[in-house]
């Protein structure tokens, strides 16, 4: 998600063929999973007259040669990034002076894959062998075993990255471990807007029957505000399940039993079997 990729102009020669070749292609699931990204290219505008060429070399009846030209120009002219080399052209300069420096190869054979690895050990080459887990698709499922430990901050990272916003949906938020998870989100960077939606406090009662004390809530969003966060609050009007998910402004994320299910280390609590973080793209508002 919003990471900046470099994607081999090669791409509608491997896509055709895959057409052609293979009944169970993912060639689908590769489009939308690049289009949830940046396409870096140089200022020169180069990388295009080889991206034309490839288009080239598919055969002019063909409609997907069309649809895929429509689909690819558009997805650049709105999510392109240019960028300044240093040196020549190549694919691998565009790649060395992007953010992310994610190589998308997928049609590469494995002897020039090893061999650019070899080269340029900080660029991540996306082959056909990884793609799926470089560019992970949607909707995306982590299964959640009880007593295991997950790095939530990290698990989301590729789907928070470049987020304005934050949105946390979860009656008990208050709850110690809930708020101490949240604030390994929230803290990720300064969010321009962060919107919960909870029960009202007021009318939980601890352990003891009293009201839920809220006191540490409090201070965290007081802090959240300070650092010029726009965070906005909500209430359930009523007192009853409700399912769980972070939002981040392009996927939602389902999370069993809320953020009070993982402990302060990130350790999975609830008894039984099928439980996943659920990554779809976000159809939630907050």
């Amino acid at each position: 998600m919003n990471q900046e990729l470099t994607v081999s102009s090669g791409l509608p020669v491997y896509l055709y063929q895959e057409h052609l070749s293979n009944l169970f292609n993912r060639n689908r699931e590769l489009i939308d999973s690049i289009s949830l990204n940046y396409l870096c290219f140089d200022e020169q505008k180069e990388y295009f007259i080889h991206l034309m060429e490839s288009f080239d070399q598919i055969e002019a009846s063909a409609p997907i040669k069309r649809q895929l030209e429509i689909y690819l120009f558009d997805l650049f002219s709105k999510k392109g990034r240019p960028k300044q080399l240093k040196g020549q052209y190549s694919e691998i300069n565009i790649c060395k002076a992007s953010k992310d420096r994610i190589y998308l190869v997928p049609g590469m054979k494995e002897e020039e894959v090893a061999r650019i690895k070899s080269e340029n050990p900080k660029i991540k080459v996306c082959h056909l062998q990884n793609i799926f887990e470089v560019l992970m698709p949607l909707p995306y499922e982590v299964e959640l075993i009880k007593g295991n430990q997950y790095d939530l901050p990290q698990l989301f990272a590729p789907f928070a990255k470049g987020s304005k916003t934050l949105g946390i949906i979860d009656p008990y938020i208050f709850n110690s471990n809930g708020l101490a998870n949240f604030k390994l989100l929230a803290n990720k960077t300064v969010y321009e807007k962060i919107s919960i939606k909870c029960n009202p406090p007021e009318k939980l009662t601890g352990k003891d029957g009293k009201p839920i004390k809220t006191t540490l809530f409090d201070q965290f969003i007081d802090e959240l505000r300070g650092k010029g966060t726009d965070v906005q609050i909500t209430y359930f009007e009523k007192i009853k399940h409700k399912e769980r998910y972070v939002l981040y402004d392009d996927v939602q994320i389902y999370i069993p039993g809320g953020l009070d299910m993982f402990d302060s280390n990130g350790v999975f609590q609830n008894e039984g079997e099928g439980f996943y973080l659920i990554f779809k793209k976000r159809t939630i508002s907050l």
